[in-house]
């Protein structure tokens, strides 16, 4: 049975493992990437809504969540978002950054980006083989013996850049945890991030659709610390939109842990509280015998008013509320509408896995696995969750380009 040989193999083929492929290569190593599914950089095709969230403009260690958050210093100094920006421009791929510090494709298409990096792949003769899931990596004096479907795969050095388990629609599952647990690295607890949460509001259902511009704020465990704010979508499940996918990882790891998490919804952000309780005295006086849903309209969404009344505990016409107590309830309300979190969707759902290998592992100056020389990890495979924004997205590029020129040289130097 004929072996391919390699100096690098490079294992998958997400943002992370076409980044560290083609920086191998310009390095100068024979590189194999292998793809377990049929094409390669299928969620790069999903990031931004189609349009590929590159990178943000704003990034720090603040940005990234895990154990070891300030592992991701020394990677996104070798690699640091004036990098990413030179390295697509270069491949022609222009770029334009918004007021929040996210950057797009001037194209704000992710087929573009996709394209770019799987050509430049071929042109530095990069061996990119599909549907090749690779089953075990073994060890050995000389390198590693790659095993899959076909004639195994022999390389001197190993980038796993395999992912995890979000989106599994597109590629994602655990055979990067299964690789990589098998060679003796930790695991720290994985679970779902930036990701639409479950409440126990009564009337998700009646809200379905509704959305509305809020100020989010979690409660974790009686502490209210994190806030967001914007567009929040009322689902049959709970919320969803940017507030509460950024706001989504230290729910999901409150709750993964056993905390009880709630939220506040603040309707009128721009309002004190003060300020609202005499608008709605002076909307109910005014509004005389007129039933208290019907002298609501204009105040706020309109599906929103029978729940808002509700929660406060008020029915009736205007007129029998008009007192401040009544007006300052309602305000309450709109202020602070309290929820519990009971969950959130699935990995389907899900942007990110949070959690993953251990950091302490690996070594954050070359990303190479402390328990296997020559094995290097990155992306989303290890304990690192960026926040929404192109965050995750440059932890891959980042890490992805230190893995695969570190893992060429290496393979050099050993001669």
């Amino acid at each position: 049975m004929s072996r391919e040989t390699h100096t690098v193999a490079v294992v998958g083929g997400g943002a992370s493992g076409l980044m560290a492929a083609i920086a191998a290569a310009r390095a100068g190593a024979s590189v194999c990437l292998l793809e377990r599914q049929n094409r390669v950089g299928r969620k790069v095709l999903a990031t931004g809504n189609g349009r590929c969230n590159l990178s943000n403009t704003t990034v720090t260690e603040k940005n990234y969540h895990g154990k070891n958050p300030g592992f991701v210093n020394t990677v996104l100094q070798r690699f640091c978002v004036q990098d990413t920006l030179a390295f697509f421009n270069n491949l022609g791929i222009l770029t334009t950054v918004e007021d929040d510090g996210e950057v797009y494709p001037l194209c704000a298409q992710a087929s573009a980006v996709l394209d770019a990096l799987r050509f430049e792949g071929q042109r530095l003769g990069v061996q990119t083989v599909v549907g090749a899931e690779v089953n075990r990596i073994v060890p050995g004096t000389q390198g590693f013996t790659l095993v899959h479907e076909g004639p195994p795969t022999e390389a001197s050095a190993v980038v796993l850049a395999a992912g995890g388990k979000a989106m599994p629609q597109l590629g994602g599952g655990e055979s990067g945890i299964r690789l990589a647990t098998s060679l003796g690295h930790r695991l720290v607890p994985v679970y779902a991030g930036l990701v639409p949460l479950k409440t126990d509001c009564p009337y998700n259902r009646q809200l379905k659709g509704t959305k509305v511009n809020a100020l989010v704020t979690l409660d974790i465990a009686g502490s209210s610390t994190l806030s967001q704010r914007g567009e929040v979508l009322f689902a049959e499940y709970g919320l969803s939109g940017p507030p509460l996918i950024q706001l989504s990882m230290s729910a999901a790891e409150a709750l993964h842990y056993g905390s009880k998490v709630r939220l506040m919804l603040d309707l009128f952000p721009e309002w004190d509280p003060q300020t609202l309780t005499d608008h709605l005295q002076s909307r109910f006086e005014k509004a005389g015998d007129t039933p208290l849903e019907q002298a609501l309209i204009g105040f706020c969404n309109k599906r929103l008013i029978l729940p808002l009344l509700a929660t406060a505990g008020l029915s009736g016409t205007a007129s029998a509320f008009s007192s401040i107590a009544f007006a300052s309830r309602l305000a309450a309300v709109c202020k602070a509408w309290a929820m519990t979190i009971t969950g959130s969707l699935s990995y389907n759902e899900a942007h990110v896995m949070c959690g993953g290998i251990d950091c302490a592992d690996v070594d954050p100056e070359t990303l190479q696995s402390r328990q296997v020389e020559g094995l290097y990890l990155t992306g989303e495979l290890l304990d690192v969750t960026g926040d929404c924004g192109g965050y995750n997205l440059q932890w891959a590029w980042s890490s992805g380009h230190v893995a695969g020129v570190q893992a060429a040289q290496s393979v050099f130097k050993r001669g």
